[in-house]
């Protein structure tokens, strides 16, 4: 997959890149470009992804930025 990539779930989570490659089989995606996932507040930046979408599992692999909102919630 190729150009402005824009993957939503759906209970809010995005994630952007530019592409990416999606193992249907093993229910994996990944990418070496720059990616960012957004969440309720939080977000996160860094370079690679794999996606892991059976065990729900996500690894940013460098670079990595995290953002977390003021007005998170306490746990």
């Amino acid at each position: 997959l190729q150009g402005s990539l824009k993957v939503t779930t759906d209970d809010g989570y995005r994630i952007t890149t530019e592409s990416a490659v999606y193992m249907h089989k093993q229910g994996r995606l990944e990418t070496k470009d720059p990616v960012k996932i957004t969440g309720p507040f939080f977000s996160v930046e860094g370079r690679g992804l794999k996606l892991n979408v059976g065990k729900e599992t996500v690894h940013i692999l460098s670079d990595v930025t995290t953002l977390i909102e003021k007005d998170f919630p306490a746990l």
